[in-house]
C-alpha cells in the first residue's frame, strides 16, 4: 500500500510495473483492482476514505490520495490486465506440463 499510493511518484510507474510484475499476479491483479476502483460505490471511495480520513487531513485524502488513485486508473487497469494475463499463461502451462508429464484427472467416485 505504502508502495502503491506514498512512494510510486518518487520511483515512476514503470518501475512500479516491473516490481508488480515480479509478484504473484492474482494476488497483484487482485490488490490494484480493489485499490483503484473509482466507481463512487469501490471501498476505496466510501469506507476507507473514511478511515484515512480519521488519521490523514481530509484535504490531503481528497487532493493527493483519492486524486492520485483517479489519475491512475487508466495506467492502472493496463498493468491489472498484463497480470491477469501473466497469471493465466501460468495455469495454461501449468496444465501442458501436467498433460505433458501423463498427469490426468480421475473421475470421483459418487
Amino acid at each position: 500500500l505504502c508502495l502503491c499510493l506514498f512512494r510510486i511518484k518518487d520511483i515512476g510507474f514503470e518501475q512500479f510495473s516491473k516490481f508488480c510484475l515480479t509478484q504473484e499476479p492474482t494476488k497483484m491483479a487482485a490488490f490494484l483492482g480493489y485499490l483503484f476502483d473509482t466507481s463512487p460505490t469501490s471501498p476505496v471511495q466510501c469506507s476507507v476514505k473514511q478511515e484515512w480520513c480519521k488519521h490523514y487531513d481530509v484535504t490531503y485524502v481528497e487532493k493527493e490520495l483519492i486524486k492520485m488513485i483517479s489519475d491512475l486508473e487508466t495506467q492502472m487497469g493496463g498493468l491489472i490486465e498484463k497480470l491477469v494475463s501473466k497469471a493465466q499463461g501460468m495455469v495454461a502451462a501449468a496444465a501442458a506440463k501436467k498433460e505433458k508429464a501423463g498427469i490426468t484427472k480421475v473421475a470421483r467416485k459418487t
